[in-house]
């Protein structure tokens, strides 16, 4: 099991689209991760008007065989 970290960086961006990209982030990660079969320990999610992030841990370093 590993950490994973995605930060990205953005120019100012309006509050209300911080809690947009938020939403959709909590909401289409864990989809995503799910249709790979890939199953962390937990999520969290961060967003300010200059940068995103997003910290999965307990990934998998693989997928499960099938």
């Amino acid at each position: 099991m590993s950490t994973f970290l995605l930060e990205v960086g953005t120019e100012e961006l309006p509050a209300d689209f911080v809690d947009s990209a938020i939403a959709q982030w909590q909401s289409r990660i864990p989809q995503t991760l799910d249709e790979y079969f890939l199953t962390p320990e937990g999520i969290e999610i961060y967003g300010t008007p200059r940068r995103l992030a997003v910290i999965i841990k307990g990934l998998p370093q693989k997928q499960p065989d099938r």
